[in-house]
């Protein structure tokens, strides 16, 4: 039996996960502690961003999938 999901639910979340990562690597947050953790400088960073970023998408929507799917069996019990 496949459950339920809400897809806006699901790209609502995906959404919100990706607003909160923008933020949380800000250089006004954490971005420069975490540069300098990871060995990376200014140029390294603007430099071939689109494929992680489209990966952090793209595992941020099979996660909240996931989770939206898990919370509706979980109801249904």
């Amino acid at each position: 039996m496949v459950p339920g999901i809400n897809i806006w639910a699901v790209l609502l979340a995906t959404v919100s996960s990706m607003v909160v990562g923008s933020i949380w690597y800000s250089r006004r947050a954490f971005g420069t502690y975490w540069m300098k953790a990871v060995g990376h400088d200014e140029e390294s960073v603007r430099t071939g961003s689109a494929a992680p970023l489209i990966l952090t998408v793209i595992v941020s929507f099979i996660t909240a999938w996931v989770l939206a799917g898990a919370a509706a069996i979980a109801q249904n019990f």
